[in-house]
């Protein structure tokens, strides 16, 4: 969304989406803390109405967003975000065999005809 300077917004969070967060891209905007370019703001844990204004001299461009929190914990890895450390660890690999597969196949000479490009699953 953009904000014209000095303009105020009022986001009216649906309720049960305790999780918020607000990206600013230009600009800046003041909600409970000043936010401005390149900061990312999480909020508490609560569904209450975000108020914020454009505090700077140029339009304030942000994206905001609001979930219900995920039921499961959440287990992160380097490159997935699965619910268990099982689940974790079977991505993972996944995605190292894929990586293996494909150095493998820069090592084999180009085929000579133009058929389909392959598709790694």
């Amino acid at each position: 969304m953009t904000l014209k300077p000095g303009e105020s917004w009022r986001y009216e969070t649906p309720a049960g989406q305790t999780a918020g967060w607000l990206a600013v891209s230009s600009g800046e905007v003041m909600l409970d803390a000043p936010a401005s370019a390149g900061e990312m703001i999480i909020f508490d844990d609560s569904d209450r109405a975000i108020e914020m204004r454009s505090t700077g001299e140029v339009d304030a461009k942000l994206v905001i967003g609001s979930a219900a929190p995920h039921p499961h914990s959440l287990h992160l890895g380097n490159y997935s975000v699965h619910t268990s450390a099982e689940a974790l660890k079977a991505g993972e690999r996944h995605i190292m065999d894929l990586h293996k597969e494909l150095i493998e196949r820069e090592r084999q000479p180009p085929p000579h005809s133009s058929g389909p490009v392959p598709v790694l699953r």
